[in-house]
């Protein structure tokens, strides 16, 4: 499956939009530092014959996207994602979802976060995301104590649901068949009893 690519040059850099085709409610896929919107094509593929309508874009100095003039930072990238969105007229589209991983989910973040109701739902795999002292407005929904702080409602370490074994949670929930796979490609120690 190949897109239909078009830039959008409303300003510098031009951006290079990929149009994966489909029917249906609307998804736009943002990558990572160092790829670029076609990294996406296997999921685009399974989106549009699962029902969606996909976009993916390249974000400044990656693919075939424009470098920028006045360098990179996180607001650049966020802006890249919302002139995205804009010029797609997606923008407060109440089907949308937006997915991201690594730098993409930061920057779909940090756009949502200066232009909030931007995207009816977020997928983030992996976001960068870096402490602020910016508090959020209280009507603003956050993370509950404990996912925010990986500890109970104190944020305390010993709070937490899990042993303290220095094993993830994942050691406690999942069964060795269940995870096999995962442990056996090395992304994480098995729990006592499971083979890896």
């Amino acid at each position: 499956m190949r897109p239909v690519s078009h830039r959008v040059e409303d300003r510098s850099p031009a951006i290079v939009v990929h149009d994966w085709g489909g029917d249906g409610p609307p998804v736009l896929l943002s990558h990572a530092t160092g790829f670029h919107g076609l990294v996406w094509a296997p999921v685009a593929e399974r989106l549009v014959a699962a029902g969606r309508r996909v976009w993916s874009w390249d974000f400044r100095g990656h693919g075939d996207s424009e470098p920028s003039p006045a360098g990179y930072d996180w607001e650049g990238f966020a802006d890249d994602a919302l002139r995205v969105v804009t010029h797609l007229g997606l923008a407060g589209e109440p089907s949308l979802l937006a997915a991201g991983h690594s730098k993409g989910a930061a920057s779909l973040l940090r756009g949502e976060a200066r232009e909030p109701g931007t995207y009816a739902r977020l997928w983030c795999f992996e976001p960068i995301i870096f402490p602020s002292e910016e508090t959020l407005p209280p009507t603003r929904r956050t993370c509950s104590p404990r996912a925010r702080d990986g500890g109970g409602a104190s944020g305390t370490r010993s709070s937490r649901p899990w042993p303290r074994t220095g094993r993830s949670p994942r050691s406690t929930c999942c069964t060795p068949t269940r995870c096999a796979p995962t442990w056996s490609t090395g992304s994480g120690s098995a729990p006592t009893g499971a083979s890896s």
